[in-house]
């Protein structure tokens, strides 16, 4: 069946039938979704640079030894930085089509990515309940899906059937922990004290809320910097170094310092602004809304830094210059 839908899309294909291939390979990769040659076909024939990016990487999870493909799936990214940054809605559908052709580790995937990129999904986190495999996930998010939304009749409807036959409230608090969710661990972890019936697992619940409480109270006394702070911080250094060198360059004479001194000061900081926003993660809030994504390539980075850095670098070359000039033109300046 699969040879057969294959040859019948490769004739459209040499027959210039660009759509009727690709409908025919859609409908082998649904029936055979580990059919890598169908997935390259598709990379060539489907539009938009998205969905060539999600043939490319399918065809190499079932065989990476490609070395031509990974080259032009990477070359695809570098094209195309913000075809890598699809929209909730794309990942929800995504998700569901490769979990209904029974990839459901991928699909798994995607979801994790997408309620950590946005906490507040409510159809993300029920989706991943209806996906995950044990029943701790399936319960924390579904208890995620009600905090968004607490009429949300059958995630409801699922935990109460959950929980009645749950007794294993120590893996539950172990869940918690790995989901950052502290509190709610505290609170599985005193259920463990009281219910367990084997009293290690009691002294390991007790243990393990004792070390989470004081982590608690430890991260309560955190100051949380801000992010604009955390910049102003990393690039007031070259700022004060510059401000340093013109004050001990005008011999402390301020008939020295000159509008110059100014400008070359403002394109210090410029400089040094850029070269912390672009190598600084996570992103400032206002640069992601100015990029347009979360997340720029390697190469766009190093531009942005070395931009960065060549002007925060020149007012030195040019005061460097000028102080070396300016030695020069003393009695006893030149070089003896």
């Amino acid at each position: 069946m699969s040879s057969e839908l294959l040859q019948q899309a490769l004739i459209k294909i040499k027959a210039g039938q660009k759509e009727e291939a690709r409908d025919l390979l859609l409908h082998l990769v649904e029936k055979n979704p580990e059919h890598e040659i169908a997935w390259l076909w598709l990379s060539k024939l489907v539009d938009e640079p998205i969905d060539q990016i999600i043939a490319l990487e399918n065809a190499l999870s079932i065989n990476p030894e490609r070395p031509k493909i990974r080259t032009r799936l990477e070359k695809l990214k570098e094209k195309y930085p913000d075809a890598l940054q699809p929209t909730s809605a794309d990942l929800l559908t995504e998700a569901m089509q490769v979990a209904k052709i029974g990839r459901r580790h991928q699909a798994r995937k995607i979801l994790y990515e997408l309620v950590e990129a946005e906490p507040t999904n409510e159809e993300g986190w029920f989706r991943l309940s209806q996906l995950v495999d044990n029943v701790e996930e399936q319960i924390i998010a579904l208890e995620n899906t009600l905090h968004l939304n607490p009429n949300h009749k059958l995630a409801r409807t699922r935990l109460t059937y959950l929980e009645v036959g749950y007794e294993d409230y120590l893996a539950l608090g172990r869940a918690y922990e790995e989901k950052g969710q502290m509190k709610k661990a505290v609170k599985a972890y005193n259920l463990a004290e009281r219910q367990s019936p084997m009293a290690t697992d009691r002294y390991i619940a007790e243990k393990r809320r004792r070390i989470i409480e004081k982590q608690v109270k430890w991260l309560r006394k955190v100051r949380i910097i801000d992010p604009t702070m955390q910049l102003v911080r990393l690039a007031i250094g070259p700022f004060l170094l510059f401000g340093l060198f013109i004050i001990l360059q005008s011999g402390l004479n301020a008939q020295y310092l000159s509008p110059l001194a100014c400008l070359g000061g403002l394109a210090v900081l410029l400089g040094g602004m850029l070269v912390a926003t672009a190598t600084t993660h996570p992103y400032h809030p206002l640069w992601q809304q100015w990029l347009g994504v979360k997340k720029l390539p390697m190469t766009h980075r190093m531009i942005v830094a070395g931009i960065g850095f060549l002007i925060f670098l020149t007012p030195f070359v040019i005061y460097i210059l000028l102080a070396y000039n300016r030695m020069k033109a003393l009695p006893n300046g030149s070089g003896a």
